[in-house]
């Protein structure tokens, strides 16, 4: 009998407070009341991003306006370098550039472009760190492989300041069980530099890998990371 995950989705918050100090000025005594303006100007990365949370979202699967599509890919490798087309802020790092994994990920880790990526999970953090796959998204790390017309499409959403960068991974095959696809997308926010995971289709092939996956970011050296509960190389059902 075939069996199906339930679709999580799941976004990915910096935690940061932000203390303001307002210079106006000497000090002037005002007979009358009177209205005042104040203006804020906003610098974008200008927050830490040393700390995320985990909140649910709505699914939102976004059709991509003028796709970038990667239709020739190989089993177990990492793309060309991709621009994400604006300052990203990662792990307390800023980011312009990635690669992604036919395995489900995204890294920011550019040497990586066009290697082999590695199939078989592990929990985070690995046994020995830093592991094979660091510097990164997992929007599940999972056993895929690009087969029957998958492919991968990027493109860049929005406006500026708060364009957004999405990457499809779209009816990617599984390695073992052949009539099952994945379907999700990644998200980066410029600006606020949320992070966004999208799950529509994750079936469970058990009989590969005993079905485990890992969703997960992870920075260079894996001292600082995010796991989803219940989901770091773990069967879900």
């Amino acid at each position: 009998m075939r069996q199906f995950i339930s679709i999580f989705l799941f976004i990915f918050f910096q935690n940061f407070s932000i203390y303001v100090q307002i210079d106006a000025g000497p000090d002037i005594v005002i007979c009358e009341p009177q209205d005042v303006n104040l203006s804020i100007e906003y610098i974008p990365n200008s927050v830490s991003t040393s700390d995320y949370t985990i909140e649910p979202i709505s699914i939102e699967m976004e059709t991509l306006t003028s796709p970038i599509v990667l239709d020739q890919l190989s089993d177990d490798f990492h793309t060309g370098i991709i621009n994400i087309g604006f300052d990203f802020c990662f792990c307390g790092n800023v980011y312009n550039w990635l690669v992604a994994s036919t395995n489900n990920y995204i890294s920011f880790n550019t040497g990586f472009a066009e290697t082999f990526s590695e199939w078989n999970t592990y929990p985070i953090p690995s046994i020995s760190p830093p592991g094979l796959v660091v510097n990164a998204i997992l929007g599940p790390w999972l056993d895929l492989t690009p087969n029957n017309g998958s492919n991968i499409s990027h493109s860049i959403e929005g406006t500026a300041p708060f364009r957004r960068f999405i990457i499809s991974f779209n009816d990617f095959g599984y390695y073992s069980c052949f009539d099952m696809q994945f379907n999700g997308q990644i998200k980066l926010f410029e600006s606020t530099n949320n992070i966004e995971i999208h799950i529509q289709d994750q079936p469970l092939c058990d009989s590969w890998n005993n079905g485990e996956s890992v969703l997960v970011i992870i920075n260079e050296d894996e001292t600082q990371y995010i796991i989803e509960n219940g989901w770091n190389n773990t069967t879900i059902t």
